[in-house]
């Protein structure tokens, strides 16, 4: 988990405190690069200074944070979902509707609250883990995908 060590968490929650204890229980865990924000505006600009490797989000709720009856959650886009960084989603009680629409608004992983530091910090590194497995399977840039014929190849077909 070495990886983990070396990550930059950026954790998003307009509490101050939660936001907080959330940073610093991570510290205890051997995160050192965390940055704290507390509205996902900021998490964009945060996104814009520097390169995150993973953002846990908190507290994004409706206007009341809780859905009329028989209707789902609604949650914000994740913050970088753009720019293909994993997203985790910190909820109280989610349900498995609650974590579909979480998944479709772009986040990776939803972790429920109250919160185990252990759980989130296993949970950020096997995203990590997934990051980086889909980084190396990626062509690279300017490459057109698909299948590639070789002269040779072409030859011995004809």
């Amino acid at each position: 988990m070495k990886l983990i060590l070396s990550a930059h968490v950026l954790v998003v929650d307009p509490d101050p405190q939660t936001r907080h204890e959330t940073g610093e229980a991570l510290r205890l865990l051997g995160i050192q690069r965390i940055t704290e924000v507390g509205t996902l505006e900021e998490a964009s600009a945060a996104f814009d200074a520097a390169r995150v490797d993973v953002a846990v989000v908190s507290g994004v709720g409706g206007p009341d944070g809780e859905p009329l009856a028989g209707q789902p959650r609604q949650f914000p886009a994740a913050p970088g979902r753009d720019l293909n960084a994993p997203s985790i989603l910190l909820l109280a009680d989610p349900v498995r509707s609650d974590i579909r629409a979480a998944n479709a608004a772009g986040y990776d992983a939803v972790v429920p609250l109250p919160l185990v530091p252990r759980t989130l910090y296993r949970r950020i590194g096997s995203l990590m883990q997934r990051a980086r497995r889909q980084e190396r399977t990626r062509p690279p840039a300017g490459f057109p995908g698909g299948p590639v014929m070789l002269p040779a190849a072409a030859e011995a077909k004809e």
